[in-house]
């Protein structure tokens, strides 16, 4: 997922990549597997609400508009192990990877990608026009 984002980020001309991961809150997300997806990346990754409890991150996806998007629901990953790995190593990753063609899967993932930019949910519940001088930027 780093790496499709990553190349979206390149074409938009994003510089980093800004996630809604919460320490804890599946399985997956601990300190070792976050800092084994930083690694596939050379883009640097922002993870604001890391240590909020799972009520304050609803909240603020609530404030800034971006709940009902964030429950959508979407299509299953056919790659998601039954029993998701907590302490993922770089070398395991890069093992298992050699059976896939990622190259492949990234351009088709990139290509098949719908963007939703922040600006159009930040602006329309956090800031008014007068914020912008009528003018919101793009």
């Amino acid at each position: 997922m780093f790496r499709i984002a990553e190349k979206i980020a390149q074409k938009e001309g994003y510089n980093y990549l800004v996630t809604g991961e919460n320490l804890g809150q599946v399985a997956s997300q601990t300190l070792d597997n976050l800092t084994a997806c930083n690694k596939a990346v050379k883009i640097n990754i922002f993870r604001p609400v890391l240590c909020n409890d799972k009520v304050e991150t609803i909240n603020l996806a609530k404030k800034i508009g971006t709940y009902d998007v964030s429950t959508e629901p979407t299509e299953k990953c056919p790659f998601l192990p039954k029993y998701p790995a907590t302490r993922a190593s770089v070398e395991e990753i890069e093992q298992e990877e050699q059976n896939l063609d990622t190259d492949k899967m990234v351009k088709e993932a990139v290509k098949s990608a719908k963007l939703i930019h922040l600006w159009y949910f930040l602006r329309k519940s956090l800031f008014s026009k007068s914020d912008f001088d009528g003018k919101y930027p793009s």
